[in-house]
């Protein structure tokens, strides 16, 4: 019974990994069919990557609930990969979900459990589970980290970018280059400087008319006019970005023991701080 056992995962896993192959080789509708059959049998890892695609636009429309769905499936039966995701997602670092920073650090605890380095780069990425915000930590670990599967490496990929976005390192747009001609959606919202802006296409400003508030928060980051950056930040604070209520809070400390005449976008500074 036990070898039979055995030999069903190694059928399940060789499903999967051929799922893999055919994304490599961007033969997308084969890759989902490999994943649904590994997925039927049972294998976590297929649900994690019919959910990550889901996010990613790819070969699928974009469709939180359904991502969300493949990604509970598949953490809630221990798989770290789905469980790092959920953290990411709940955070905002994916076009998804509202962020819910509870549910974001339940996830990246769960994950760490297990001993995933990523999500233990993703919680100083993100300043969680009382870690400090620290890009320069989060790479020094995002570095030792080793993609469990083509799908992880995917998104490995792109925490290297993200991480050297914002601790403005160089190399971001070697990360970025491949994601972008999969066509990942993540990988749009990331910038870097303005000798990186060819490699956009405008995404960011798309993303950011859309009121989504991980792209208005780019904006802000990106802008070299500090009210115009201010406006930024207001808006993506208004829409419930972690990282932009806080600056919103800094500026309200330093700014209002000196200014009189505060400009319009700071008169609810102190609302968006709390």
């Amino acid at each position: 019974m036990r070898t039979m056992r055995m030999e069903f995962l190694k059928r399940t896993e060789a499903t999967f990994e051929k799922g893999c192959d055919a994304l490599l080789g961007r033969n997308l509708k084969e890759a989902v069919d490999y994943f649904l059959a590994a997925e039927e049998e049972g294998s976590t890892d297929a649900s994690y990557a019919l959910g990550y695609m889901y996010l990613e636009s790819i070969y699928f429309d974009f469709y939180a609930k359904k991502a969300e769905e493949y990604l509970l499936k598949a953490a809630n039966k221990g798989n770290v990969l789905a469980q790092r995701t959920l953290g990411c997602v709940y955070m905002g670092m994916f076009n998804t979900m509202e962020l819910n920073i509870d549910k974001a650090e339940m996830w990246f605890r769960k994950a760490m459990e297990q001993k995933d380095c990523c999500s233990l780069a993703c919680s100083f990425l993100f300043g969680v589970c009382n870690r400090p915000y620290s890009p320069y930590h989060a790479w020094q670990i995002i570095k030792k980290s080793q993609p469990k599967n083509f799908v992880d490496y995917l998104q490995t990929h792109y925490y290297y970018a993200e991480i050297l976005s914002r601790k403005r390192g160089d190399g971001v747009s070697f990360y970025l280059k491949p994601l972008l001609s999969m066509g990942l959606a993540s990988a749009r919202l990331l910038y870097h400087r303005d000798d990186y802006s060819n490699i956009w296409d405008g995404g960011i400003d798309k993303l950011a008319q859309k009121k989504n508030p991980e792209a208005i928060f780019r904006l802000a980051e990106s802008e070299g006019w500090p009210q115009r950056a201010i406006v930024h930040y207001q808006e993506a604070a208004e829409l419930g970005h972690r990282e932009a209520i806080s600056k919103m809070g800094t500026f309200w400390e330093r700014l209002s023991k000196k200014l009189k005449d505060l400009p319009e976008p700071l008169k609810n500074l102190n609302a968006a701080a709390e």
